[in-house]
């Protein structure tokens, strides 16, 4: 059993990949509800590495834990509202399995001197390829897909927000300390 689970899982990773650099549709990614779960683990401990990196964040697990929570059953809401809550574990999927991998790549470029540009690079990359796979999973178009995607954005931060009324202040901690060592 485990060589064939290794199998299937190492095929939704080569998948990933494919659709990072759009050789592959985000409809044609294999349905898995492991892999649903692995990948919103994955982007719950990178966001979690991310919020600890900086150093500011009293709860970095719990922020991250809330947020990708959040996205998941925005992302299961606006499906079922648009009657495509079949699509859920694929969407999920691809969705928070290109976003760890890329913030993975991020974090590692954030960490070496002058790649640091590259970063801010790869969250433009992760937002296209949100747009693609909200505008697939929901067959709308892009500009709704865009919408959808700042919406759940949106949804993730105001909810943890809500939960935790000091994140909003040491966010801007973060970003005031990062102006001025501009």
């Amino acid at each position: 059993m485990l060589p064939r689970a290794t199998a299937v899982y190492m095929n939704i990773l080569t998948q990933l990949l494919e659709i990072i650099f759009l050789k592959r549709q985000p409809q044609d990614i294999d349905y898995d509800e492991f892999s649903a779960f692995f990948y919103v683990a994955m982007a719950i401990g990178v966001g979690y590495i991310i919020n600890t990196i900086s150093g500011a964040y009293s709860r970095p697990l719990q922020y991250s834990l809330v947020q990708n929570v959040m996205q998941a059953v925005a992302l299961y809401g606006i499906l079922a509202i648009n009657k495509k809550g079949n699509r859920f574990i694929q969407s999920c999927t691809t969705l928070f399995g290109v976003s760890a991998i890329l913030q993975l790549v991020s974090l590692t470029s954030i960490l070496i001197p002058g790649l640091a540009i590259f970063s801010l690079f790869l969250a433009g990359w992760v937002f296209y390829l949100t747009i693609i796979i909200l505008r697939e999973s929901l067959e709308s178009s892009t500009l709704m897909a865009v919408f959808v995607a700042i919406s759940i954005g949106f949804v993730s931060v105001a909810a943890v927000i809500m939960i935790y009324p000091d994140f909003l202040t040491e966010f801007v901690a973060i970003y005031e300390q990062a102006q001025k060592q501009q």
